[in-house]
């Protein structure tokens, strides 16, 4: 498609679909702000969004490969014109504004933990922002999120069943160590757990501090790490034994989120790193967004916020290239099909 031909496209992209979509926005502020929470406006925001999401994906594929500045361009100006209803969203503002300076911190994840069982229990915004909260939080995704969430906090009790309670865990890009609250919240005793968090953001540390680290006897042994994890995987190539001795060797070695956001050379670095630092009989648990089963559209265009584009399959062939082959693996899903789980025994490394 020439140059002219591609300005004609978004030209008439925003000139009539983008348009529409503003207009129907407008309309909704207004009916959103006249009453209470309606199922009615829910189902008017839901399906605005979803299909203004089909527009922006159709003129993506007909612009695929051509002038990418000019998409690029294309989809700031498509944020700048939703600005006045998306940032009366609590969730989509913030997922747009990145005041961590990445998407998916911890204050975000958090918001999306406490809308388990009720969105009411989530960050409320009002008016406009309401609905769309609540539409990030039902989307497949964010419901994917809490069970991935789910599934970690349940692998780590069966670990403890098996090992007698007894675990030393290394928990990287950690966040606030949601499963590991849970867990005590449950009643499960964790006096003989020693738990590693590592995570950039020293305000998800401090959070992971006060949720985990003051439950006294009951609570683990827990050691909070403020560190770039890539450099520190750029480390262990040069000098495996000092990034050893930082991050000590653990039984198990899990990080959930994370690796959709690295790209597959830094990736094959710090899975590498990971699988140096666990114990004789230990294990890896490996969490990925599959591709193939969600739709990234919405969270670029209204959100500026991508993921390195995986199928399960490319996740397993990273994982194989640092020569991780897991005859004794297992691959599992989490209960939407959205996110793929890598389990690997320390004998699966060759």
């Amino acid at each position: 498609m020439s140059v002219i031909s591609t300005k004609s496209a978004i030209g008439s992209f925003f000139d009539k679909e983008v348009a529409e979509h503003v207009r129907e926005l407008e309309e909704i502020k207004e009916r959103a702000e006249d009453s209470f929470y309606s199922s009615r406006i829910q189902r008017r925001v839901d399906g605005s969004i979803n299909d203004m999401e089909k527009k922006c994906e159709a003129l993506e594929e007909s612009l695929a490969g051509e002038n990418p500045e000019e998409l690029k361009e294309a989809k700031k100006e498509f944020r700048d014109r939703i600005k006045p209803y998306f940032d009366q969203s609590f969730f989509m503002k913030r997922g747009k504004e990145k005041p961590k300076g990445y998407p998916g911190d911890y204050v975000t994840l958090e918001g999306i933990y406490n809308s388990e069982g009720s969105i009411n229990s989530a960050p409320s915004s009002t008016g406009i922002g309401l609905y769309l909260d609540s539409h990030f939080l039902n989307s497949r995704l964010a419901r994917a999120i809490i069970n991935r969430k789910n599934v970690v906090r349940s692998f780590i009790e069966e670990e403890l069943n098996a090992r007698g309670g007894e675990l030393s865990v290394l928990n990287i890009a950690s966040g606030s160590a949601r499963e590991w609250a849970e867990l005590l919240g449950n009643g499960k005793g964790l006096e003989n757990v020693d738990l590693t968090c590592l995570d950039l953001d020293k305000d998800a540390l401090d959070a992971c501090k006060y949720t985990v680290g003051r439950k006294g006897s009951a609570g683990p042994e827990i050691n909070l790490l403020q560190e770039n994890v890539v450099k520190l995987a750029l480390k262990y190539d040069r000098n495996p034994e000092e990034v050893e001795d930082k991050l000590g060797k653990h039984d198990l070695i899990y990080s959930v989120g994370l690796y959709d956001y690295v790209n597959d050379k830094f990736l094959e670095k710090i899975l590498n790193m990971q699988s140096g630092l666990v114990k004789e009989e230990g294990k890896m648990l490996l969490a990925f967004k599959d591709r193939s089963n969600y739709n990234p559209t919405k969270y670029d265009w209204c959100e500026d916020w991508q993921f390195v584009p995986r199928t399960g399959e490319d996740s397993r062939g990273v994982i194989e290239q640092i020569g991780v082959k897991g005859e004794n693996s297992r691959t599992f899903y989490e209960p939407s099909g959205t996110i793929v789980f890598f389990e690997f025994l320390n004998n699966d490394y060759e």
